[in-house]
C-alpha cells in the first residue's frame, strides 16, 4: 500500500509541479495561488487500497478551511470512464491502474486550467450561476449563496447582492448566525465593501502562508 502511495504522489509531482501548484507537508494536498482564491488538488485516500482525486476553490475572503471546499463545478471528484464504476476512485487491486492514474491526473490538470477562468471576478458571478443550473439547486441555496453575492457586489451588482445577504441573515439561527453576511452588509451602506474584501483576503493570506510555508504572504493587489 505504502508503495503504491508513493508512486501516486511521486506521478502527482510530476504533473502538478509543471503548472506552478504547491504542496503541502504530507504532498497529500496541492495548492495553486491565483490571488484571491487558492484552487486546491486533493490526493485522498480511498479505504486501505487505492485514491481518488477532488479538485476545487477556496475564496480568500472568507475564513479558510481546507477541510472544506466552498466552489467546484458541478463535484470536486475526478471520474474518468475507467473509474466510474467506482465513483472516480482507483483501486490498486485494478489491474492497469497506474494508466487509470495517469488518465485522472490528466483531467485534474485539465480541471486547474479551467478555475484559473475565475481570476476574472465576472466569471465568478456566471460560473456559480451555471452550477446551481447544472446541480439543479434548490431555489432557496440560491438565494442565499452569499460566495456569488459577494462576486456580485464587487462587479457592482449592489442590489443583486444585498437581496442574497439579507435573505441569508433573515434565515440564520443563535446557532448559525451569518456573521459574514451581516459584515458585508454594514461595509455595502457604508460605502467601503470591496476595501473590506481586499483587507480580508490580504489577512487571509497572511494567515495561511504561516501554515502552508511555500505559499507567499504577499499582498493581492486588491479590487478596484
Amino acid at each position: 500500500m505504502n508503495e503504491c502511495v508513493n508512486y501516486v504522489k511521486k506521478r502527482a509531482a510530476e504533473y502538478l509541479k509543471p503548472l506552478g501548484l504547491i504542496p503541502n507537508s504530507t504532498k497529500r494536498l496541492w495548492a495553486e495561488d491565483n490571488g484571491f482564491y487558492l484552487t486546491y488538488v486533493d490526493i485522498a485516500p480511498w479505504h486501505d487500497f487505492g485514491v481518488c482525486f477532488d479538485v476545487a476553490v477556496q475564496f480568500l475572503w472568507r475564513e479558510l478551511n481546507i477541510n472544506y471546499f466552498e466552489y467546484s463545478e458541478p463535484d470536486p471528484r475526478i471520474i474518468i470512464s475507467e473509474t466510474q464504476d467506482l465513483g472516480g476512485c482507483i483501486s490498486f487491486d485494478e489491474f492497469g491502474w497506474q494508466e487509470q492514474l495517469d488518465k485522472s491526473l490528466e483531467a485534474v490538470c485539465q480541471k486547474v486550467v479551467i478555475y484559473r477562468a475565475l481570476r476574472d471576478i465576472r466569471c465568478v458571478c456566471e460560473s456559480l450561476k451555471v452550477r446551481h443550473d447544472l446541480l439543479s439547486t434548490h431555489y432557496d441555496y440560491q438565494k442565499r449563496d452569499t460566495t456569488r453575492a459577494t462576486a456580485l457586489a464587487l462587479t457592482g451588482n449592489i442590489d443583486e447582492a444585498k437581496e442574497i445577504f439579507n435573505y441569508s441573515v433573515l434565515i440564520s439561527t443563535p446557532e448559525y448566525r451569518d456573521d459574514f453576511s451581516e459584515e458585508c452588509l454594514k461595509h455595502i451602506e457604508n460605502g467601503d465593501f470591496t476595501e473590506s474584501i481586499n483587507l480580508a483576503i490580504n489577512r487571509q493570506r497572511q494567515l495561511f502562508s504561516k501554515k502552508w510555508k511555500p505559499l507567499k504572504a504577499n499582498e493581492f493587489p486588491g479590487f478596484k
